[in-house]
């Protein structure tokens, strides 16, 4: 009797509190099926060690990126960056539907950064971002000489950054 009150307060516990049965509303930890994502990589690029296979590897992901934002396809890559320290950066990158029309949301992994006192740490931390507008810029990356080339220009991956924007909250980044 005593289990089955158990089993009895905690599912009414989940039930009212959301528990496991409600998923969370990030971008990152929406239900996905999987099967219905066109897939690349996973890559890993590490400039340190073999520049022209990043570059290679990079453009693969920009092209994969744009591809699927530009034809609004489902697409998931895997793309791992090493910093100049060597430390491992996981991105899972989908280009997806959301809420309000199409966005690439990025879950990055990287281990936490090191103690004050110098110390490092065990844990991974993950971050997460989604991002409505994608355009494609010519130019050197962070310059204020870029320019947005048009989506039916098909150009070389290799020449081009990707500018990532998240409307909602002016957040961009530079892929």
């Amino acid at each position: 009797m005593q289990i089955a009150i158990s089993r009895s307060h905690l599912f009414v516990w989940l039930l009212l509190s959301g528990g496991a049965m409600v998923q969370p509303s990030s971008p990152c930890h929406r239900p996905r099926d999987l099967m219905s994502y066109e897939k690349s990589g996973p890559f890993t690029i590490n400039a340190i060690v073999d520049s022209e296979a990043a570059a290679d590897a990079d453009a693969a992901v920009r092209k994969f990126m744009w591809d699927h934002w530009n034809q609004r396809r489902r697409g998931l890559v895997v793309a791992t960056y090493f910093s100049r320290e060597g430390q491992p950066k996981n991105n899972t990158i989908y280009i997806e539907p959301g809420s309000e029309g199409w966005e690439i949301v990025v879950e990055s992994r990287f281990r936490a950064a090191p103690l004050e006192s110098g110390q490092e740490r065990d844990e991974m931390e993950t971050h997460c971002a989604s991002y409505d507008v994608v355009e494609r810029e010519w130019g050197p990356q962070g310059s204020a000489k870029t320019a947005t080339i048009p989506g039916q220009v098909l150009e070389d991956p290799h020449l081009y950054a990707l500018r990532l924007l998240n409307t909602r909250n002016n957040h961009e980044i530079m892929w």
